[in-house]
C-alpha cells in the first residue's frame, strides 16, 4: 500500500486577496520541501474568510460585503492559473476554499488542484 504524505494548513489570509494568494503558494512551497503530496486549505481562505457577517449586523455590512466582493476571485482567472502552477512545481494535489464571483454572486467553492502528468 503506498502512503501518501497529507498536510492541513492552516494559515491567516491577507486582507488583500493577492497577499493570501501569496500566503498560500509559499506554504505549498514549504510543504512540498518536506514531501507533501497533498494540502488542504480552509473554506473561503482566498480572498478572506467573511468573519465580519458574524460580528456585523447585516444592515451594516454593506461595504464589507462589497469588498469581499471586489477581491473575489472569477474561475478560471489568474488566481487560479497561479495556483495551478504553483501545484505542478510542487508535484502536489491542492484543495482551497476561495469566495468565487460569478455574474453578481458570491459561491463559497472549494477548488481541487491536480498535477497532471505530462507524457512527452
Amino acid at each position: 500500500m503506498k502512503r501518501l504524505k497529507v498536510a492541513a494548513v492552516q494559515i491567516a489570509p491577507d486582507l488583500s486577496g493577492s497577499g493570501t494568494v501569496d500566503r498560500v503558494c509559499a506554504a505549498v512551497e514549504k510543504a512540498a520541501a518536506q514531501g507533501v503530496e497533498l494540502a488542504v486549505f480552509p473554506e473561503t481562505l482566498i480572498p478572506y474568510y467573511p468573519y465580519f457577517s458574524f460580528v456585523v449586523p447585516p444592515v451594516l455590512t454593506g461595504k464589507e460585503h462589497l469588498r469581499l466582493y471586489e477581491q473575489s476571485i472569477e474561475i478560471p482567472g489568474p488566481v487560479t492559473a497561479r495556483l495551478a502552477q504553483s501545484a505542478e512545481a510542487a508535484r502536489m494535489v491542492l484543495v482551497v476554499g476561495v469566495n468565487e464571483r460569478d455574474g453578481g454572486t458570491l459561491y463559497n467553492t472549494q477548488l481541487v488542484l491536480i498535477r497532471m502528468a505530462r507524457s512527452f
